[in-house]
Order: structure tokens, then C-alpha cells, then sequence
């Protein structure tokens, strides 16, 4: 197997790992080395270096990375975002309280 393959595989497993644990930020630095792992591999095919069934094969594990990390990333941005609207409504909740509270000490 080339080096090529060899860093496209492991720059999919570290992607996997990071979000397995939600290290957002480790996955965002990843997310940057993308293109220039695939890049080499691409070259390497063109010149016929490489198989191209091996070369699918680590591109189609890529996108299915990508899909799975963008529904998981939407998914944990839904769930921040319900919660941040329970803090809301607690912190109205709670000032309502305080509002009517205050008025009968009047």
C-alpha cells in the first residue's frame, strides 16, 4: 500500500475518533488536512500508482464519515439549542416570579 493510502487512512481514523469522543475542535483541525491527504492519493491514481478499487474504496469510507459527522453535528446543535431555550424560559420564568413577587411586597 502507498503512503498516500496509508495517511488517508489514518487521517480517517483519527476523524472517527475525534467524533466518537465530540472533540469538535480536533475535528475541525481534521477537517482542515482533507484535501491535502487526498490530494497525493488522487495524483497517485491518476498516475496509476494505486488501484482504483483501493482508492474508492478509502473515498467512499470518507464521504460516509462526512455524512455521519454532519448528522452529528446537527443533531448535538439541536440538542444545545433546546437547551439553551429551557435556560430562557427558566430565566423568564424565574424574573416573572420575582416581578409578581416584589409587587405584593407593595
Amino acid at each position: 500500500m502507498s503512503e498516500a493510502l496509508d495517511a488517508l487512512d489514518r487521517l480517517t481514523a483519527q476523524l472517527e475518533d475525534a467524533l466518537a469522543s465530540e472533540d469538535w475542535e480536533r475535528l475541525g483541525e481534521l477537517n482542515n488536512l482533507v484535501g491535502e491527504t487526498v490530494e497525493p492519493v488522487m495524483q497517485a491514481l491518476e498516475q496509476r500508482q494505486l488501484d482504483a478499487t483501493a482508492v474508492q474504496s478509502r473515498l467512499q469510507q470518507l464521504q460516509r464519515f462526512c455524512s455521519e459527522a454532519d448528522t452529528r453535528a446537527r443533531e448535538v446543535r439541536e440538542e444545545a439549542s433546546r437547551a439553551l431555550k429551557s435556560v430562557n424560559q427558566n430565566n423568564s420564568a424565574a424574573r416573572a416570579y420575582r416581578n409578581v413577587s416584589s409587587d405584593k411586597g407593595k
